[in-house]
């Protein structure tokens, strides 16, 4: 047959023209090429050079134009087939030199060997201006004009009834697409990326909507559900930034709207909240589920706030909320998912829940503005790069509970200057999120590989570590990164160290952890930027600590001292002490300003204990004789419990017990009371 191809090859160079090519020698070319023609050749148009023997016979043909000679020629030459081949058993194709791809025939659209396979014009999506789909032909196949960068029109007949997965995705120029009734399922990605995309209808037939079908349509500002649509794939519309109104014909049995965001019929789940939609949102107290990504995106929400009847918050629910400031979430969620506020920038607060366990990947990176974070007591795993980049934190701390920090936690939170554990070291496991991200979603840190993969790498601050805890072994501490300066602390609720609050508490004196556990724990106060640790304790001072200890409550009736008050600021305090037998008065009065010696404070605990029974006799002090008979068992029972320890002079122990009670002595006496 090489002198037929050889003869077609004259032809189609102007050498011959159509009219004397045989009729069977047209028949017998036609089978030998297995493609398809739909067109006439013209009389002016060159063929490319023959297929070499490797490629496979049904290979789409390519036909270049020559050069006109004139504007008429061009007309002539204007619906000169580019490529043509075939896409299903009864299908074919052709592209012209316009960028006008034809498909027509009957049937399914199909490409070989697999579903997945590349459609055969895909080497020129660039080309392809226009589509027209031929009635007859019945399905638009996946990725049937992906990447189809210059596609301005389609033109789908009523006999197509599926558009297949990533049919028209990222074809960035095309505005809009009306689908025919005949349709009943569009697949996954279908209208991905198509940005320039700002009208589509949805036709009452279609019953399936695949997976992120309209994810990054940034011009889509709105969309109606009808009525025959029984299921709505996840990420359905994120990134659709100026979407605005999701409307659900009310006659759909499963899926509803309510000013614009699309619910399921019952609303028990939040689906999607549109892109554009301003201010703050309380979602309805139905709800039981958000979806994924269900308000990715919404750069015009500015709050939120989440009912406890919300039991499960999806992944990257609000991720790039960059107008969002607070959010506060119920009582009903117990996991923060990863990327769930990942790069609010502006986001200044968040209130996470008393029952959360655990806190995704990079659940709240790049939330540049986020000042302060209370982790809960029942946490127990901190997610890779939680909180990554979170520049305006200044202190954290890490609750008794959690026993995982994965890498980067807080990596590049600059602003962090006091860290505090409350319990044993946690392991840091390795980091095995990588699959299925990239480098964008998993952080500067951790994508880019710098640092050590330490949970606090690129962090300079003070550590604090419970005091006595031997899980904190300096091995231990090293493998948290950063530039830490550790410390041991007793474990409050600390947000500052008191050394940093008050000027005449000095890092290292020997009472600054109790001091920070009275501080901390609403025990004892300063005034002025000061502590006064060296100030003796008065009568009105003590009762008011022990007061504050029992949480301070409500009390009611007048002391029963002519020397109290009720406008004094010890009155409630005194009235309590009196009520509950931990403090009493001579002669009718309290004398709240007289100062408190250690064997008095010792008994004024031992009140507020409840005068536990005490069994022994004090031993190892050389001033026990000293001590006043009716302290004797209130000291005895302290230095049995730890609370009293004496102080060593001369290689000997001395109680003390007329020696004034300082305040920075009866805050260690506090703290160890509280903590035997």
């Amino acid at each position: 047959m090489d002198w037929k191809k050889q003869t077609i090859s004259l032809m189609l160079a102007g050498c011959m023209t159509a009219s004397v090519l045989p009729a069977a020698f047209a028949v017998e070319a036609q089978a030998e090429t297995p493609v398809p023609v739909s067109e006439a050749v013209t009389a002016q148009p060159e063929v490319t050079a023959p297929k070499a023997a490797h490629e496979p016979e049904n290979a789409p043909v390519s036909v270049q134009a020559a050069q006109p000679d004139s504007p008429a020629e061009a007309q002539m030459q204007a619906g000169t087939p580019v490529a043509r081949g075939t896409c299903g058993k009864n299908v074919t194709w052709t592209l012209d030199a316009k960028g006008v791809l034809t498909i027509s025939g009957t049937g399914k659209m199909e490409v070989e060997p697999d579903e997945y396979s590349p459609v055969e014009w895909s080497d020129y999506a660039d080309q392809i201006k226009s589509v027209v789909i031929k009635p007859g032909v019945t399905s638009i196949v996946n990725s049937a004009f992906s990447v189809c960068v210059n596609l301005t029109s389609v033109t789908i007949p009523n006999s197509v009834t599926s558009i297949g997965d990533s049919a028209f995705s990222t074809c960035e120029k095309l505005k809009s697409i009306t689908i025919p009734n005949s349709v009943t399922s569009i697949g996954t990605y279908a209208f991905t990326g198509c940005s320039s995309l700002a009208s589509l209808n949805i036709p009452n037939g279609v019953t399936t909507i695949g997976d992120c079908v309209f994810w990054d349509c940034k011009s889509l500002t709105g969309i109606t559900i009808p009525s025959s649509v029984t299921s709505i794939g996840v990420h359905l519309f994120s990134g659709c930034t100026n979407m605005q109104s999701v409307a659900v014909d009310p006659q759909n049995r499963f899926y509803c709207s309510e000013n614009g965001i699309l619910f399921n019929k019952k609303k028990t789940e939040l689906i999607y909240y549109p892109g554009n939609k301003a201010g703050a949102y309380t979602i309805p107290n139905s709800v039981k589920t958000v979806r994924d990504e269900a308000f990715q995106g919404c750069s015009k929400l500015t709050s939120i706030t989440v009912p406890d009847s919300v039991t499960s918050l999806g992944e990257s629910a609000f991720w790039g909320c960059t107008k969002l400031k607070s959010a506060k979430l119920g009582t009903g969620i117990t996991e923060v998912k990863d990327h769930t506020f990942y790069s609010c920038e502006t986001l200044e607060g968040v209130s996470i829940p008393k029952g959360v366990t655990s806190i995704g990947e990079s659940a709240f990176s790049f939330c540049g503005k986020l000042k302060n974070i209370t982790l809960p007591d029942a946490l127990t795993t901190i997610g890779v790069s939680a909180f990554e980049s979170c520049g305006s934190l200044t202190s954290v701390t890490i609750p008794k509970s959690v026993k995982s920090i994965y890498p980067f936690a807080f990596s590049g939170c600059d602003g962090i200057k006091t860290i505090y554990f409350c319990g044993d070291v946690p392991e840091i496991p390795e980091d095995e999120s990588d699959e299925g991200y990239s480098d964008s979603e998993r952080g500067s840190f951790a994508a880019s590989g710098e640092g050590s993969g330490a949970p606090f790498d690129g962090v300079t601050a003070t550590g604090f570590y419970p005091q006595g805890n031997r899980t904190w072994t300096e091995s231990a501490r090293e493998r948290f990164g950063g530039d830490i300066t550790w410390k041991t602390w007793i474990p409050g609720s600390a947000k500052k160290p008191v050394s940093q609050i008050f000027s005449d508490v000095p890092a290292n004196a020997w009472y600054v952890n109790a001091v920070q556990y009275a501080y901390d724990n609403n025990i004892m106060a300063g005034t002025g930027g000061k502590f006064m640790p060296n100030g003796t304790m008065t009568r009105a001072m003590v009762v008011q600590t022990l007061y504050n200890i029992s949480g301070k409550p409500a009390v009611s009736g007048k002391p029963g001292f002519s020397d109290i008050k009720t406008t004094d600021w010890y009155c409630k305090a005194v009235l309590w002490a009196e009520q509950n037998k931990v403090a009493a008065g001579s002669n009718g009065k309290f004398n709240p300003n007289g100062l408190v010696t250690r064997e008095q404070f010792a008994q004024f605990l031992y009140n507020y204990a409840g005068s536990p029974k005490v069994s022994g006799a004090l031993r190892g002090f050389a001033d026990t004789a000293s001590v006043s008979g009716w302290a004797k068992k209130a000291l005895t029972w302290a230095n049995q419990k730890g609370v009293v320890s004496g102080k060593p002079s001369g290689g000997k122990l001395y109680l003390d017990p007329k020696g004034k009670a300082t305040r920075a002595e009866a805050a260690a006496m506090l703290m160890k009371y509280k903590t035997m």
